[in-house]
């Protein structure tokens, strides 16, 4: 099966669509030609007008977002920057831009050696003279010691 015969058997579902809405997958037939072509467009549009609602009315509740992230246990509460770096002083850590505008709790746990955390788990360790991160192998792994 050619690649774009494949992206059309993933997106047909949605290339099933008529004016009055979605038609049911299983009564749809398109051949393979309009599969493809109907497949190919409605990939092209905005996956918002793809999603369809089933209900009748918006939430009447509003979103308040997350509460702030507390780190209670930790000396400090650094906000990571939009390039990714932890700013410590004057000193710039590399961290992750996948953070960037988050708050990590750093905690001294030997003389110029921090733990990163972000929520529960901690990421891992730099010192202020090399200000590289040396990461855990598994910071997501069980918190059990072994017996």
């Amino acid at each position: 099966m050619g690649e774009h015969n494949y992206l059309a058997l993933l997106l047909l579902p949605w290339a099933c669509r008529s004016e009055s809405g979605v038609q049911d997958f299983a009564t749809a037939t398109p051949n393979r030609s309009q599969a493809h072509n109907l497949a190919v467009a409605s990939y092209l549009e905005q996956p918002a007008n793809l999603i369809v609602c089933r209900c009748d009315h918006a939430s009447t509740r509003a979103y308040k977002g997350l509460p702030d992230i507390d780190y209670p246990f930790h000396d400090k509460i650094i906000v990571v920057t939009n390039c990714g770096r932890l700013c410590l002083g004057r000193k710039k850590i590399n961290f992750s831009t996948v953070f960037a505008g988050q708050a990590v709790g750093i905690k001294e746990v030997h003389d110029d050696i921090w733990l990163v955390s972000f929520m529960d788990y901690d990421l891992g360790y730099f010192d202020l003279e090399t200000r590289v991160l040396e990461p855990l192998k598994n910071p997501f792994g069980p918190k059990v010691l072994p017996m």
